[in-house]
């Protein structure tokens, strides 16, 4: 089809729009490496959004294809008008704009609401001041709400008084970087209604934990007087270390919506980030336990105070070559103690010396928070260390052979890694390169535990990369295990079982008993896992059997 060349449009309202299978599922500017100040008003945002979702709506039904890729550009009446058409999908000819195609994929394809993303601003690179960076290199700093020229608005609508749900949605609507989801009730107002809180504990909430987390926001200024690296892949910082105080007020401002999304601004290398900002979380359709955690933390700092005692560091591993990591097949080390535990005790932070968590959950949230989709079992698994929501504010997507360790919370540290994702293709895990992919990862999260604490306090985890992501059992339980076992005797597994069925626990015993009493070394059973996918189906009725079965 050809068409006339209009000279004319206005290149600041050009926007590039995705729709998957009769639905719009995001919006972009089209011109991506411009920084347009009209598109930097959020009520000027949220009418162009909604001119181009009514414009589509009226001539969609004229489209005769099911997934396309439409750019439409918006006048200064708010009229519409197509500008040409290009083909959907990941592995077609039509370029992203400020998503991707990958790392966007869920929410390109299957976001309920179409998300609106233009550039605020471009990454710079700037010499590092802050005393906590390992290295005064050059490096790429954070933007802060502080230092940008929103920071008036941002101030001023915290300053006052937000009393109730209504105006509390209404400050997240007027301040956050993303225009939030227009709903015929706005999401606190909701969430409050359908939260089972009685009036008082609400008006309490809004009458002592709202003002200090008001409080802590507007101390942004005071707080950070340095500039924060992010932490990238081989980059030139590895570590970050926060006070106290400024992880609270980041985690306010995340909130509010305050902090920058993934498209503030353009990296100049290939990291990508997702940055920090609960609007996504708001938009889903029902309250969940996540937001739930989230209120309870901020109610218990405004209640008990903040401890200034310690400080939170984030570590990011630094592997880069397969040579770095073990020979698995020709490890002679035996295996770790490992402690099953058949839920996680609840005094941990009173009684005992500290524990190293992997969190399982924490990077599912961190998928919600980039793509708006939440599985059903993050929606029912409460947010055991909310700090460590920092750690995706400063740090880029994880690569294979990436991990981060925080430290500092309370008498804990947490383990963020994320597991290869089998939901659909369970057979697939069993394959000696997806097997290496996930014991890479937790080598590279074990490491980081060894290297950075020299107690090398045990390790308390569970059933990592199963439940969404479609991992198996007793495959993750047996790939924690060679990791850990790897390191020299440094370490020591607690592994809870609840959440699988009632037999994980005893089998799971069994073998452990039985490895111990073969003197099975890392090296033997890591080629034992490999071997199992070489067993004809239904051969054996489980990997342990194999094991045991095949151990000499």
């Amino acid at each position: 089809i050809l068409r006339e060349w209009v000279e004319s449009l206005p290149q600041d309202h050009e926007f590039r729009c995705f729709v998957n299978n009769g639905q719009m599922r995001a919006i972009s500017q089209y011109h991506c490496y411009t920084v347009f100040p009209v598109l930097q008003d959020l009520a000027h945002l949220e009418r162009v959004r909604e001119a181009i979702i009514s414009f589509h709506d009226s001539i969609k039904n004229r489209i005769s294809l099911p997934s396309y890729v439409i750019d439409i550009v918006v006048f200064p009446d708010f009229t519409c008008q197509v500008i040409e058409l290009n083909p959907f999908g990941a592995y077609q000819s039509s370029g992203s704009a400020l998503f991707h195609w990958e790392k966007d994929m869920e929410l390109l394809y299957n976001s309920s609401v179409p998300v609106l993303r233009v550039l605020k601003s471009l990454a710079k690179p700037q010499q590092a001041t802050s005393s906590s960076v390992t290295r005064p290199e050059l490096l790429y700093t954070l933007p802060l709400p502080c230092t940008s020229d929103r920071w008036h608005i941002i101030s001023a609508a915290l300053s006052q008084p937000i009393p109730d749900p209504s105006a509390l949605d209404e400050v997240i609507g007027r301040v956050g970087w993303e225009v939030p989801l227009a709903r015929q009730k706005p999401f606190f107002q909701q969430f409050f209604s359908n939260a089972d809180v009685t009036t008082d504990c609400i008006a309490n909430f809004f009458t002592r934990t709202m003002p200090f987390m008001q409080s802590m926001a507007l101390r942004m200024p005071d707080l950070f007087k340095d500039s924060l690296p992010l932490l990238l892949p081989k980059g030139p910082v590895n570590n970050v270390e926060l006070s106290s105080n400024q992880v609270v007020c980041l985690m306010c401002h995340a909130f509010f919506c305050t902090l920058f999304s993934p498209s503030e601004f353009i990296h100049q290398t290939t990291a990508s980030f997702a940055g920090l900002s609960f609007s996504l979380l708001y938009n889903t359709q029902l309250p969940s336990s996540i937001v739930q955690s989230l209120l309870l933390y901020f109610h218990r700092l405004a209640s008990t105070g903040i401890n200034t005692a310690t400080n939170l560091s984030i570590h990011r591993s630094q592997f880069s070559l397969e040579s770095q990591f073990p020979s698995w097949e020709s490890l002679s080390f035996p295996l770790c103690p490992v402690t099953l535990l058949d839920v996680a005790p609840d005094d941990d932070e009173q009684h005992d010396h500290g524990r190293v968590h992997v969190d399982c959950s924490t990077p599912e949230l961190f998928k919600t928070l980039f793509t708006g989709t939440m599985s059903s079992s993050l929606e029912m698994t409460p947010l055991s260390f909310p700090d460590s929501l920092i750690a995706r504010l400063l740090c880029s997507d994880l690569g294979p052979t990436d991990a981060i360790l925080i430290t500092g919370l309370g008498n804990n540290s947490v383990i963020l890694m994320d597991p290869a994702n089998f939901a659909g293709k369970y057979l697939l895990q069993f394959e000696k390169q997806h097997i290496l992919r996930d014991l890479n990862k937790v080598y590279c999260g074990f490491h980081l535990v060894s290297s950075i604490l020299p107690s090398s306090p045990p390790i308390r985890t569970s059933h990592w990369g199963c439940s969404s992501n479609g991992g198996e059992r007793q495959l993750k339980f047996l790939i924690q295990l060679v990791a850990a076992s790897s390191l020299c005797g440094k370490l020591q597994l607690e592994y809870i079982c609840s959440g699988a069925p009632a037999s994980f626990k005893q089998t799971t015993s069994n073998l452990l008993l039985y490895l111990n009493q073969k003197h099975a070394t890392v090296g033997q059973l890591f080629t034992l896992m490999l071997n199992y996918n070489q067993t004809p189906p239904g051969a054996f009725k489980s990997m342990y059997e194999f094991i045991m079965k095949n151990l000499s």
